[in-house]
């Protein structure tokens, strides 16, 4: 669903790492997607010195096993602009300093209520709004924070906030968070800032649901993301 939408808004080469007794099932669904075995840090080191990437996405369907976290590290070495989201959020929700030390300010952590609670709910317990937490998150993790619901609050650390209202109720469906950090790294594979590429992601995201209408499952965001963006454009 992420290597889809990435490819839906835009980038152009698109390479899904899978563990390899998964590697056949993905390979055979993904026609137009470079499909690589991806189990351990130095597989990542070789797949991720390929010059050509320009933007990295890691978390959706992870795992929770804590020697992902080293996969996590390696790939947020390279300094890319990046999106965490799911498991690669929930697998330091014993430790926000230890996700703290490996990140920078080109990535966009995605969690939703839950992951955010788990990871950084010590920290924000005493904030009520959920403006003031997410910024506060922003400001202490040093990257853009974009916490999901159907009022989505983007942050980055200089405080510089957007709210998102505009997703529909149907937009909460099993994948649609997997579609959104999709497209967040495939604008970020464009050029787009961190930032902005959250913001548009989650524009698009809610656009697309809405054109759709409800019964909305995640394969159709992505199949709705080229009218919906050509319409942008009109």
């Amino acid at each position: 669903l992420a290597a889809r939408a990435a490819q839906r808004v835009g980038a152009g080469l698109v390479t899904l790492g899978v563990p390899e007794e998964a590697w056949e099932i993905y390979a055979s669904a993904c026609e137009s997607i470079m499909v690589r075995k991806a189990d351990n840090s130095q597989i990542l080191k070789q797949i991720i010195s390929d010059s050509r990437i320009d933007s990295i996405g890691i978390g959706m369907g992870l795992g929770r096993d804590a020697s992902r976290i080293e996969l996590i590290a390696e790939m947020m070495s390279k300094n890319l602009p990046s999106v965490l989201d799911a498991d690669g959020i929930s697998l330091f929700s014993s430790d926000s300093n230890q996700l703290a030390s490996i990140l920078h300010d080109k990535i966009v952590l995605t969690p939703h209520e839950g992951e955010f609670k788990r990871v950084f709910g010590p920290q924000t317990s005493k904030i009520d709004c959920k403006l003031a937490k997410t910024t506060y998150v922003a400001g202490e993790m040093g990257c853009v924070v974009l916490l999901k619901g159907a009022d989505t609050v983007i942050s980055d650390p200089a405080g510089n906030v957007l709210i998102n209202a505009s997703a529909p109720p149907w937009l909460a469906t099993a994948g649609a968070g997997d579609v959104l950090s999709g497209m967040i790294t495939g604008f970020m594979a464009g050029g787009m800032s961190p930032f902005f590429a959250a913001a548009s992601a989650t524009y698009y995201h809610g656009r697309a649901a809405d054109a759709f209408g409800p019964y909305l499952i995640a394969e159709d965001l992505i199949d709705m993301l080229p009218e919906v963006l050509v319409n942008s454009l009109s």
